[in-house]
């Protein structure tokens, strides 16, 4: 193969490598920004679930989604924001990845109307522990469960 051709491939990869976005997504593909709006505002969290055992009680806390996927996590009025998510809305179920400075949290999600289930692996997991249903009897996954604040019903 001649030098001219080996340069064109090489570019021609590293083009396709840029336009990956951090979710396994092509850049300008339709799913990821529509998904992305989706999921952007304020979300509480109604219900909580370790090892198959729904919490009784539990934190007042929330999750906000920002564009560009920055994520605030705020447990009792104190906010954590150095998160980030990143998701693919074409796995089957959609798949999550919420990235803090000590690890990653592998996970799946749905939406359903003002309703946001997601259910994580805790940090520290690989990409192969990503949960595939939204359960955790006999897991060490946390299955949350949130409504859309009011102020960002849409």
């Amino acid at each position: 193969m001649s030098q001219t051709a080996n340069t064109w491939i090489v570019s021609l990869i590293a083009a396709h490598l840029l336009a990956v976005t951090p979710s396994g997504l092509v850049a300008g593909e339709e799913p990821l920004p529509k998904e992305l709006k989706t999921l952007e505002g304020k979300w509480n969290l109604v219900a909580a679930e370790t090892q198959g055992q729904r919490a009784a009680k539990f934190q007042a806390a929330h999750y906000v989604f920002q564009p560009k996927g920055k994520l605030i996590w705020c447990v009792e009025d104190t906010p954590r924001d150095d998160g980030s998510y990143a998701v693919d809305p074409k796995k089957s179920p959609k798949a999550i990845t919420i990235t803090y400075p000590e690890g990653k949290h592998y996970g799946i999600y749905k939406v359903e109307g003002d309703k946001f289930t997601i259910c994580i692996t805790r940090a520290g997991a690989t990409e192969k522990d990503r949960p595939q249903q939204f359960a955790t009897n006999g897991t060490d996954y946390t299955l949350l469960v949130f409504e859309r604040a009011a102020a960002d019903k849409k």
